[in-house]
């Protein structure tokens, strides 16, 4: 069963006790919410701007799908973009940081070119040892 929260896409694992959370259109997933057999549901997340994994224990999983929904707006903001305050499910995060697409194009360009200018200084260069 896939269920999603604001952000967040959920997919359910009946079978392991486990919730399985993605962002927008990345493949790997972010959060994890399991039944490790303690009283409480066990919350944790792979956001980079983690040390290692954070954990969280609630009764619930609602109330760590909630809490997962916090710390994914304390990851976006840090990186000083806001979720626009209309929520759209199924965004992308380009979408979800307001990034328009004109915006977005610009920067993929700009990056191509960028790519462009580094590989032919790393080809024209000499590498260590030869002579110029």
């Amino acid at each position: 069963m896939t269920e999603t929260t604001t952000r967040i896409r959920w997919e359910e694992d009946a079978e392991a006790d486990e919730f399985i959370g993605y962002i927008g259109t990345l493949p790997a997933y972010m959060f994890l919410i399991c039944d490790d057999g303690e009283p409480e549901w066990l919350l944790t997340s792979r956001l980079p701007d983690d040390e290692g994994e954070r954990c969280w224990r609630a009764p619930h999983p609602d109330q760590l799908k909630a809490e997962a929904e916090r710390w994914l707006e304390e990851f976006v903001s840090s990186l000083g973009a806001v979720f626009p305050e209309e929520e759209r499910p199924h965004q992308t995060l380009i979408e979800a940081l307001g990034v328009s697409e004109e915006a977005s194009d610009a920067i993929k360009a700009q990056l191509a070119e960028d790519f462009k200018r580094i590989r032919a200084a790393e080809t024209s260069a000499p590498r260590a040892g030869e002579k110029e």
